[in-house]
């Protein structure tokens, strides 16, 4: 028998309320929901299970809102629009800035520093936790 880790109830074959993540382990699909709201990751393995977020962006004296920002092994990619995408390698990134739900990325792009500013009220903190957990894969 097999038991959810976040409630510890036993896990039903026949339950049809069963997810079943990326890194095959099972919870019940409530208990995985709540914990998706404050953590990315994998309550058992710790694998990054959340990828994709819609952020507020400042970047060169501009402000974009609700874009969508995916996460990637290698780079971040920020979807401003169908024609405007903006990518950032990891190998790139010099420091991560979190305070007060704000989200500093300071990185080097064409011999300059740079910095992206984003907002999120509820995924910020998921956002810098799973950058940092990519830059420190790379390491």
């Amino acid at each position: 028998m097999q038991y959810c880790s976040i409630c510890l109830n036993s896990i039903k074959n026949e339950e049809e309320d069963i997810k079943k993540t990326k890194c095959n382990h099972l919870f019940h699909n409530e208990c995985i929901s709540r914990w998706l709201k404050i953590k990315s990751s994998c309550p058992l393995c710790r694998k990054f299970l959340i990828n994709s977020y819609n952020i507020n962006l400042y970047l060169d004296n501009n402000n974009y809102e609700n874009i969508k920002l995916i996460i990637n092994p290698t780079h971040i990619k920020f979807i401003l629009s169908p024609q405007l995408i903006y990518c950032i390698s990891f190998k790139n990134i010099k420091r991560l800035h979190y305070k007060d739900n704000h989200l500093t990325i300071y990185y080097f792009n064409n011999k300059q520093d740079v910095q992206l500013e984003l907002t999120n009220n509820e995924n910020t903190f998921q956002i810098f936790e799973n950058i940092s957990g990519k830059i420190k894969e790379l390491l």
